[in-house]
């Protein structure tokens, strides 16, 4: 049976045409990956200045907007190293889950208390594996 494979993989390779299509889709199935990989992190990276924008724009007294940002630089650098920070699981979706329903309740209202954005900063650190203060 293993003869049979090896012997259809020989016939395949050895013809030029169907070696070069496949050499050819493997180059552009590797384009494509790449180029949604860095849409994919641009988009993640524009959204987090956004999002970093309005919630230093909207955070109450009590909450400083140096401390935002350096959340929000903890969290482009946790996305830069994706996809290995999550493999060796310093990125738990779990977290980010639960950080992201955080904030949708404790904004329901449209205003933020000093309290909420401190706890919200403290949930997406630990979700990408930051202590508070540490840089």
């Amino acid at each position: 049976m293993e003869g049979r494979s090896t012997g259809i993989l020989r016939r395949v390779f050895r013809n030029p045409f169907i070696g070069g299509l496949l050499a050819a889709a493997l180059v552009l199935m590797l384009v494509l990956f790449f180029s949604q990989w860095y849409l994919i992190t641009e988009l993640l990276d524009l959204t987090l200045d956004l999002v970093e924008k309005e919630l230093i724009r909207q955070a109450p007294e009590g909450v400083e907007a140096s401390e935002i940002s350096s959340t929000f630089e903890n969290l482009r650098e946790a996305l830069m190293k994706m996809p290995m920070s999550y493999i060796a699981g310093k990125i738990s979706l779990r977290k980010v889950n639960a950080a992201a329903n955080y904030a949708k309740s404790a904004n329901k209202d449209g205003e933020w208390t000093s309290e909420e954005v401190n706890t919200m900063l403290i949930m997406m650190n630990a979700a990408v594996g930051f202590k508070r203060g540490e840089i």
